[in-house]
């Protein structure tokens, strides 16, 4: 993976819109996130974040970008995402 992967398959959203409790939304407690500039990822294609209450996890399947891109494994104490239909 690299950043025209990311940039292919992922859709950056601001920190703040998952931080914001809004009516609808669903908690994710203790989660690690991947993470650059601001902003967690999700899937364009089935819209699932990239985040896992296991930090090695994230770390382990974003190691590449992780080591040469920037990106991070960010904690989230609590954040708000739309529900998965």
């Amino acid at each position: 993976m690299d950043e025209k992967w990311v940039i292919k398959h992922l859709i950056a959203v601001p920190v703040e819109d998952v931080m914001k409790p809004i009516t609808g939304r669903v908690a994710r407690v203790d989660y690690w996130w991947l993470e650059k500039d601001g902003c967690v990822y999700r899937a364009k294609s089935f819209g699932a974040y990239q985040c896992n209450r296991d930090r090695r996890i994230v770390e382990t399947v974003y190691g590449k970008l992780i080591k040469e891109s920037g990106f991070t494994a960010r904690h989230i104490p609590v954040a708000y995402v739309e529900a998965r239909q």
